[in-house]
């Protein structure tokens, strides 16, 4: 990617098979000083916008992967790219449903694993460090990816959906989609609720929350009308990795740039030099 290259850093746009038929493109960023780096996966957060790539972890020396979940190609286009993405993906949360087996997330998790492999097979990797982040959708796939792959040392979560995602048959805000609350479309469940019930704890953020085993730094608001606070507490509670909170009772679905400097300085204290 010319764009996003000069002559400390370069950048380019993968693709990885991640499923049968299934495909996830992403921006390779990397240091060019011929040294050994940390590496960062950044998963995306809900929807199937387009992704671009950034400089803030290359610049800090690690080297950086931020992907999106859909196998939508990012060269397209914008007016095709739209086009083409309201077609393949709209609804996407509440796909296959029915079965564990045929849920839409099933590859998503399994293929931001694969990812995790496939920035430790690059040859300038430290051998030691790779980090997980994101918020929202991304805050999520962050944990379910720390849980899944033992490769990972650090996982920094912002504000993580998918969680407690029965929350609202129990009579309390259970994180986005909002399955079951009727609030918006995203929030719509096609099949019938115990069928529904036999699927989404599979996939519940809670339940991977439990098998972290790494140190784990979460930022949340109590303003936040997307992913809840209350679902949010419930996934802090299951962690019995070493952890640290930062909460912003004033933020709302996004971040102060205090909590992304005070996850950075976390990130840097956690990693590995030996």
């Amino acid at each position: 990617m010319p764009d996003a290259t000069n002559d400390k850093i370069e950048t380019k746009l993968v693709r990885l098979h991640v499923g049968k038929e299934k495909w996830i493109y992403g921006y390779l960023s990397r240091p060019l000083d011929g040294k050994q780096h940390p590496v960062v996966l950044v998963p995306p957060g809900a929807g199937s916008q387009k992704i671009y790539p950034s400089d803030y972890f290359p610049k800090a020396g690690m080297i950086y992967l931020k992907i999106e979940i859909h196998g939508n190609d990012q060269r397209l286009p914008d007016d095709e790219y739209n086009r083409m993405r309201g077609e393949k993906c709209e609804g996407y949360m509440r796909r296959g449903m029915e079965s564990k087996d045929t849920y839409y997330y099933k590859d998503v998790y399994a293929g931001c694993a694969r990812a995790v492999d496939f920035l430790c097979s690059l040859s300038d990797w430290d051998g030691k460090n790779v980090i997980v982040t994101g918020g929202s959708q991304g805050g999520a796939l962050s944990i379910i990816t720390a849980a899944l792959n033992e490769k990972v040392t650090i996982c920094a979560p912002f504000y993580p959906a998918l969680s407690d995602l029965t929350g609202f048959l129990h009579h309390r805000a259970g994180g986005w989609p909002m399955f079951f609350s009727g609030l918006f479309d995203d929030s719509r469940v096609d099949i019938p609720v115990d069928q529904a019930l036999e699927t989404l704890p599979y996939f519940d953020v809670v339940n991977f929350a439990r098998n972290l085993r790494v140190p784990t730094f979460m930022s949340w608001g109590y303003s936040d009308d997307t992913c809840s606070p209350t679902s949010i507490w419930s996934v802090w509670n299951e962690i019995t990795a070493p952890k640290q909170k930062d909460i912003t009772p004033s933020s709302g679905h996004w971040r102060f740039p205090s909590s992304q400097e005070k996850c950075f300085k976390w990130m840097l204290d956690n990693i590995s030099t030996f």
